[in-house]
């Protein structure tokens, strides 16, 4: 999804003298000052507060996973609920969208001062671009990109990232969602929502593979396709509402597919494709 442009994005006080609207790449602001390094490997992703609390993320250096994709840059309006906090390399804001609250922090470029920020003040509504980072068990926003927003704003964004969460989430037009009760490793069944496993679990390709290699392969072909391959996290959350699979149950028969050839890794040893 494009943040360019809509009616919401441009001419709105950007701070910092960005020139208003939407500004990629990023920079990672992974360190104070450091205006050079920028990322473009990543996309926008529009979430609530509350889903950057509940992201998930398998060891300290991984991506945060929503909904069992990968997330880089995030972005969020909501209102400043505290006095701004403005030190002599960066500002502290601490925000709430109304599902919960978060700090977000913006490093001072080279060219900018405390000053610049001034007119951002507790009660404002402002829209923060960046990347979640998580410090001693506790999670804030490395902010690059802060700026001044409006109630109207706040009410698109809701809007917005409900949008995406059906966009990552719900079946492709035309491949209405199939309730499959399907017989896990154990021999327990559960209910999932997929397109149209029903009709794939009775690919003939796959009937001599046992219960749960077919069942990975199903899950894999009915994600919404990605060019980064189906994350690990999904195809286990697809497989395994009931949280009884074994991570290495699924570790296994990942790796038995790959050496049969039915599927393969890709940007790395967490996402795979159907080969």
């Amino acid at each position: 999804m494009s943040y360019s442009q809509g009616p919401f994005y441009s001419n709105v006080n950007d701070s910092g003298g960005g020139g208003g609207g939407f500004i990629s790449p990023y920079g990672s602001q992974d360190s104070p000052r450091d205006g050079s390094k920028k990322s473009s490997q990543y996309s926008l992703r529009a979430l609530t507060i509350l889903s950057m609390h509940n992201a998930q993320q398998a060891h300290g250096e991984a991506n945060f996973t929503v909904d069992g994709i990968e997330i880089g840059q995030v972005t969020v309006v909501a209102q400043v609920v505290e006095d701004v906090d403005p030190q002599s390399t960066n500002i502290l804001f601490r925000i709430d969208d109304g599902t919960a609250r978060i700090d977000a922090r913006h490093w001072l470029e080279q060219h900018e001062s405390a000053s610049d920020f001034s007119h951002i003040t507790e009660g404002s509504y402002i829209r923060v671009m960046g990347s979640l980072k998580q410090i001693n068990n506790k999670r804030h926003l490395s902010a690059p990109h802060v700026r001044l927003a409006s109630p109207k704003e706040f009410l698109f964004h809701k809007a917005e990232v409900m949008l995406v969460w059906a966009q990552t989430t719900l079946p492709v037009p035309g491949q209405p969602a199939n309730i499959s009760h399907v017989v896990t490793a154990g021999g327990d069944t559960s209910a999932y929502t997929s397109g149209g496993l029903a009709q794939q679990a009775e690919n003939p390709n796959y009937a001599h593979l046992p219960a749960l290699e077919r069942r990975i392969l199903e899950c894999i072909q009915s994600a919404p396709a990605r060019d980064e391959g189906v994350p690990v996290d999904l195809i286990a959350k697809r497989l395994d509402s009931n949280a009884t699979l074994e991570a290495n149950e699924l570790t296994q028969a990942l790796d038995r597919l790959m050496d049969e050839g039915h599927i393969y890794s890709t940007i790395d040893d967490s996402h795979f494709m159907i080969a």
